[in-house]
Formats: C-alpha cells, sequence, structure tokens
C-alpha cells in the first residue's frame, strides 16, 4: 500500500460516521467491480459496444468517483478504443438533488450571518445538480442576479473513498488492457482540482477578465469573491439561451423556436463558429482555457454573445504546448499536410524506435482527409469531426505503441466536447475559414507583441514560430545554414568560395536592413504619409516582410561567423 493510500485511509476513518460510510461504500465496491471486469471482457471480444454499454451504465449509477472515471477514460482515445471513448462521453453526471433546506443552511453557515443576509432570496430549485455541486438561482439585496454553487457536503469523503479502493482494485482492468492504477493516479489530480472551490472562483475571475479584454463575441460571469469560500461560489447570472437547448432544436428541427431565438440575434449557425473562434481564442491568445466545453456549460445571451460557465477545470498551455498547437493549427489553415503532421508527432514524442513509415502514411492520409471533408458542404458530421480525426491518428499511435502525454489530454478531450458541440449546432460549418482567419489575425499579433516587448533580437529569434514564413524563405534560410555549417568543415578547401559568399552576404545584409527599416517604420510611425503608401503597397503582408528579413538577417550574420570563423 502506497503512503497516500494509507493517509486517505486514515482520514475516511477518522469518525464513527466515515467509518461506516468507507466500509459499506468500499463492500459495494469490492463486490460489484470483479463480476463487472469478467463481464466486460466477455463482451469485449463479442461486442465491444455493448461491453462499453454496460461500463457507462454501471460507472453512472455508482456515481461519485466512478462518473469522473468515465469521464477521465473517455479522453484516453491513445489508451482504449473508440468505442469506448463514445459510449463514456456520454456519461450523465445528475445526480438527487440536496433539499433546499439543506442548501440554506450550507450557505448561512459557510458566509456567516451578515454575509447570508445580503441575499434577498435563494430560488428552491436548482439550475442543476451534479455529484460535486448544486447550482441555485439567488437575488442579492440590490437586485444583482447572482448564482451560487454549493458544494455538497461529504463529497470529498466519498471521491476519497472511491479513489482509495479503485487503486486497491488497480490490478483488475475495467477495459481490457488498460492500465488502471495510472489512470486512477491523474483522475485523482483532476478531482482535488475541481473539488477546489477557491481556486476554482480565481480561474473564473482570471477568465472573466481575459475573455473581457479580447475582442471576441464571448464572456466570463464576474465572481463575487466576498461571498465565495472553499464551500461556495456565487456568480454573475446570465440570461439566455443554453447550446443544449440549441442543439436540440436543430436536430429535432424546431422552427418555431429557431425562428424566434434569432429575432433575439441567437443563431445555431453563428453560435457554431463562435465556440470555435473562442476555443482557439482561449488556447491560442491566452494560453488558458476552459477544459469542460459541455453544451450544458455554454449559453448564448441575447444578441449572440456567447457566455461560458462551470471553470471546475481548466488547462494551461506552457510555450512549448502552445507553440506546438500553434504551428499545428497553422499547418491545417494552410492545407499543409507534411507540417501538420509534423506538428503532431512531436506533440507525441519521445517516439519508440521503430519505422514508422506506415504510421506516417496512414496520419497523413487522415490529416487530408479531415482537411478536404471539412470544406465539402456534402460531408457528414462525422467526417468534419476532429473529434473522429483525432480518435483515428491515435487509435493508429496505439497500435505502434506511441502514447499521448498526460498533460496534453485535457486539451485534446476539450477541443474533442467543443466540436462535438460545434457540429451538433451546425452539422454543414466549414471550420477552416475560421481557423485561417484566426490564424492570419493571431500571426500579426503575436509578432507585434514580440516586436513591441522584445525588440528586434527577440522578435527575429520567435518570428519563424509564430508567422507564415513561406516554403521558399525557409529553403533559402535551410540553404544558408548548410553552407556556413560546410565553410566551417572545409575552409582550407573553399576559401575562394568563403570570401565571395562573405561579400555576397555583406551586401545582402545591407539591402535588407535598409528594407526592413522602411517596412517597421510603417508599424511604429503608421500615421505618415509615405507609411500609408507602404501600408497600402504591402496590404496584409507588411507583417511577414518583416518576419522573414529579419530571420535572413540573423542567419547572414550567423553565416558570416561561420565563414569568419576558424
Amino acid at each position: 500500500m502506497r503512503r497516500d493510500d494509507g493517509l486517505d485511509l486514515l482520514l475516511l476513518l477518522r469518525r464513527p460516521f466515515g467509518l461506516l460510510f468507507t466500509l459499506g461504500r468500499g463492500a459495494l465496491i469490492l463486490i460489484t467491480i470483479p463480476p463487472l471486469a469478467l463481464a466486460v471482457s466477455i463482451l469485449h471480444v463479442i461486442n465491444r459496444r455493448r461491453a462499453a454499454q454496460l461500463l457507462r451504465v454501471y460507472l453512472e449509477r455508482m456515481g461519485g468517483g466512478f462518473v469522473k472515471l468515465g469521464q477521465f477514460l473517455a479522453t484516453r482515445f491513445d489508451l482504449v478504443s473508440s468505442e469506448y471513448c463514445s459510449e463514456l462521453m456520454n456519461l450523465l453526471d445528475q445526480v438527487r438533488p440536496l433539499p433546499s433546506g439543506t442548501i440554506l443552511r450550507i450557505v448561512r453557515v459557510s458566509l456567516g450571518p451578515d454575509l447570508f443576509s445580503q441575499f434577498a432570496k435563494i430560488e428552491a430549485t436548482p439550475l442543476g445538480s451534479a455529484s460535486i455541486a448544486q447550482v441555485h438561482a439567488a437575488t442579492l439585496r440590490d437586485g444583482t442576479a447572482v448564482v451560487i454553487k454549493v458544494r455538497r457536503p461529504g463529497i470529498v469523503r466519498l471521491f476519497r473513498a472511491d479513489l482509495f479502493f479503485l487503486r486497491l482494485l488497480s490490478a483488475i482492468p475495467l477495459i481490457p488492457g488498460l492500465d488502471l492504477a495510472s489512470i486512477v493516479q491523474g483522475l485523482a489530480e483532476v478531482t482535488q482540482e475541481e473539488l477546489d472551490f477557491r481556486r476554482e472562483a480565481r480561474s473564473t475571475h482570471q477568465m472573466h477578465q481575459l475573455l473581457a479584454s479580447d475582442e471576441i463575441d464571448h464572456r466570463a460571469p464576474a465572481v463575487f469573491r466576498h461571498l465565495s469560500n472553499e464551500n461556495i461560489i456565487t456568480l454573475e447570472r446570465f440570461e439566455g439561451v443554453w447550446v443544449k437547448e440549441l442543439i436540440a432544436a436543430v436536430a429535432s428541427n424546431d422552427t418555431k423556436r429557431l425562428t424566434e431565438w434569432r429575432a433575439i440575434g441567437i443563431s445555431p449557425e453563428r453560435t457554431a463558429r463562435l465556440v470555435l473562434r473562442s476555443f482557439l481564442e482561449q488556447t491560442i491568445g491566452h494560453r488558458i482555457y476552459n477544459a469542460d466545453p459541455h453544451p450544458a456549460n455554454l449559453i448564448v445571451l441575447k444578441g449572440g454573445t456567447l457566455g461560458w460557465v462551470d471553470f471546475g477545470i481548466v488547462g494551461v498551455l506552457d510555450e512549448r504546448a502552445w507553440r506546438q498547437q500553434f504551428s499545428l493549427r497553422l499547418a491545417v489553415a494552410q492545407d499543409d499536410v507534411d507540417r501538420a503532421y509534423g506538428a503532431l508527432v512531436e506533440m507525441l514524442e519521445p517516439l519508440p524506435a521503430k519505422d514508422l513509415t506506415s504510421f506516417e502514411l496512414s496520419t497523413k492520409s487522415a490529416i487530408a482527409g479531415w482537411i478536404s471533408s471539412s470544406k465539402d458542404p456534402w460531408a457528414s458530421a462525422t467526417e468534419k469531426s476532429i473529434g473522429v480525426f483525432l480518435m483515428n491518428v491515435f487509435k493508429a499511435a496505439r497500435r505502434w505503441g506511441i502514447t499521448l502525454p498526460t498533460a496534453l489530454t485535457r486539451l485534446y478531450r476539450a477541443m474533442i466536447v467543443g466540436d462535438s458541440a460545434m457540429l451538433g449546432l451546425d452539422p454543414q460549418v466549414d471550420w477552416t475559414v475560421v481557423l485561417k482567419e484566426f490564424a492570419a489575425e493571431e500571426s500579426v499579433k503575436q509578432l507585434r507583441k514580440a516586436f513591441s516587448v522584445y525588440g528586434p533580437s527577440a522578435f527575429a529569434l520567435t518570428a519563424e514560430v509564430i508567422s507564415d514564413v513561406p516554403a521558399a524563405a525557409r529553403q533559402l534560410i535551410e540553404w544558408a545554414w548548410r553552407v556556413s555549417e560546410t565553410g566551417r568543415t572545409y575552409q582550407g578547401n573553399l576559401s575562394a568560395l568563403e570570401r565571395s559568399f562573405l561579400l555576397a552576404a555583406r551586401s545582402l545584409k545591407r539591402l535588407l536592413f535598409l528594407a526592413s527599416v522602411l517596412v517597421i517604420s510603417t508599424l511604429i510611425w503608421p500615421q505618415t504619409s509615405w507609411s500609408h503608401y507602404v501600408r497600402n503597397f504591402a496590404a496584409n503582408r507588411t507583417i511577414l516582410i518583416v518576419a522573414i528579413t529579419l530571420i535572413i538577417l540573423r542567419l547572414l550574420s550567423r553565416l558570416e561567423l561561420g565563414l569568419e570563423g576558424d
């Protein structure tokens, strides 16, 4: 038994009620898990879809940590087959609501009488009731409409018990071939985050500020920090149409409701594009994102603004992950299958020491087919789906022993869930149009930011990553660097060539420097008349010209050092 398991057990048995609860819950788990695993393993051979359905129903009825386990497994398409991933995506996290009196008592005790008195009314009927928390509409004394999210009493004890017994039974695979021990460890980290309401309040506040700072038509609710603590969160209330309602109306072709919503500026087509554009802005623009873009967590406000709620799970991209994701999106936006494959493979490193030619061919074929289908108005939602595409790619990766880094599973789960919502709103959506627009805007934004903050030196270092450098420029850079290396290696035999090339390099540097001064000045002094003509001439290529120029200047400097070296 691990030390953490022993600590969990001590905490569970700390009180008499905790002892009874733990023994009862443990007995239920110990009695039901072995026969479940046996039934799933048999059905896995006969009918894998039925096996997945059986597992989903069991996890759903057990509730608590088991629902979270199913949701966590649904993201690991690199470890389990697509049948299980698809089925577990349908897990319902719904439990019987607590009585309103219990909710009022929790809020009163948690906040104290003075702060509790700021609420004029708390609605008795909950807006939602899940395994971790229950949400109620409320009104403050000043008339402000809010919602309060109340953590269920005893939920920490329930999750701790479930995780403890799942660790004890980790030798019994719920799905054939699955390493349950590592899955439970990852699940423990995620649930710890969801149970931390103070952290969720901070995340919501941060997202509220970030979404308000950009130009996208999306919002996150304001947080009433003085009315929030480890047990409750008080948030601004959003009024509008839930995305799950929009999807249901589209699926049933409910023209009456769709017409009513269009009259107040809410349409499924615009919302579909906005879901994608908002997620792109969060992941690439802000590098922090809502990791559960489920239709029940998205609401469209009057006028069409997209509202995000429930920031219990957020994801953060570090510099490496951000660069990989941006490179992948740029490549897809430009229909560059080879670069998209390269960016995708970089995320899967380290790769096994084997010939991956077959994997490369199948993956590139999947990328090309996915991009082509997205532009075809007659293609099905399945063919357009990023979720299906990712499942196919990682299904191939699993065959070759390639696993997805744990740090990226949260991102890809969010992408799959968001993609499902987007296609549910508009099955004919061409997401490449949105992606191309975003890639162009973000390239310009990142280049301007790098130049204004760090100056030309860092600008040159990062430009190739955050800009659309044409293939010819990349080839020139690679060729020049190879010549530099050759000059250092064979200097005794190429002295005449080196001197000639060095002179040409210096002349080219001077010309490029003069040209770059003119172009860069259009960014610094955009109001001058001559800058106006230059900007019109360069049009939208101004930033790219700057990027290419600075990169070549830097490479030529390094080239000179190589030719003048030993």
